[in-house]
Parts: structure tokens; sequence; C-alpha cells
């Protein structure tokens, strides 16, 4: 399905440049997006065959790589930048929606299951990445409350001094709420 839609899409392309070109008309955005389409094309082949050698080869990171190629494929497919794609692939609406839900399951099958081999395989340290998302010793949630008090004004020697009375600050509105809470409670018992 990809070839083909990848190879119309370039016919496509070619027949619009040679009209524009017959035309005298600016051929600048044809030829960018033929460029841009046989380099999809290009890729994209050469990720199929190099699916296809390591499938052969029974090599133990086929499965991710198959994880990368499905997320590529998808996203050439499905991706809004392509729009002259979805002029050599006339799609209905309910395929537009089944497409868009393979490339979010392709995405997600990647992001869950094969991101650390991928990160691991291009050999990328969790410094070079800076994320929160990628420590091997702490949670996303742990990472990322540990930046923000790392990178607080109020974290600093110099606001220490304000911290017992932000602690008082916080008892004095816990009592009020409460008292007020109180308050209402007996007003309601009353009716």
């Amino acid at each position: 399905m990809q070839r083909w839609a990848l190879e119309e899409r370039l016919v496509t392309l070619v027949q619009a440049h040679i009209d524009d070109t017959q035309d005298g008309n600016d051929t600048s955005y044809t030829c960018h997006a033929l460029t841009m389409a046989h380099g999809d094309f290009v890729y994209w082949k050469g990720f199929c065959e190099l699916l296809d050698a390591l499938k052969g080869e029974n090599a133990p990171f086929v499965q991710t790589v198959q994880a990368l190629f499905d997320v590529f494929s998808l996203s050439v497919l499905h991706s809004p930048h392509h729009v002259s794609l979805a002029h050599a692939l006339p799609l209905t609406t309910v395929q537009q929606r089944l497409l868009r839900q393979a490339n979010d399951a392709a995405v997600e099958k990647l992001a869950s299951d094969h991101l650390a081999d991928v990160i691991d395989g291009y050999g990328f340290t969790e410094y070079e990445l800076d994320s929160a998302l990628a420590r091997s010793d702490k949670t996303p949630y742990e990472a990322l409350f540990e930046e923000g008090a790392k990178h607080s004004e109020m974290s600093g020697s110099g606001m220490s001094h304000l911290w017992p009375m932000m602690v008082d600050t916080r008892m004095i509105a816990k009592r009020i709420d409460a008292e007020t809470a109180d308050t209402e409670d007996r007003g309601r018992a009353k009716l």
C-alpha cells in the first residue's frame, strides 16, 4: 500500500511539474514537492529493504526497526504536510480516520515498547537527551519535580528566611478554612 501511494504521489507531482513547465508557471513549489516526495520514496524503499534483510538474519532488534518503519511509513501517508499525497490517494473520511488511528497506534507502540532500545541504539546519554522523560533512575514525575525544585527561586539560600513565615501563613489559612466550614455547618444545622 505504502509503495503504491508513494509512487502515485510521484506520478502526480511529475505531471504537475511538467504541466507548470509547459504553461510557463513558476515551478518552485512543484520542484520542491517533487524533491521531497522523491526523498520520501527513496528513504522508504531503502528502509523497507533494510527491514527485509534484518528479518532474514533474525536480528535481535528487528521488532524495534519494524516499529520505527511502521511509524515512518504511516507518518508519510498520514501527515498533513504531504498534501500532494492526498490528491494521489483520495481517501474517505472514514479511511482518513482509520489511517490516523493506525499512525497513533504505531507511535504508541514505538514509545511504549521500543523507545529505550532506540535511545540505546543511538547511544544517547541522559545528559544529551536532557529530558525528564528519559531518566533511568527516576520516573518522569520525580525528575520533573526535582527539576522544578532545583530551578525554583524559593530553593535559593537567600529565601530560606521566608520558609517559617510561609508555613505559618499556610497554618493560618487552614485554620480560617476550618472555622469557616464549622460556621457553615452550624448554620445548616439550625435550618
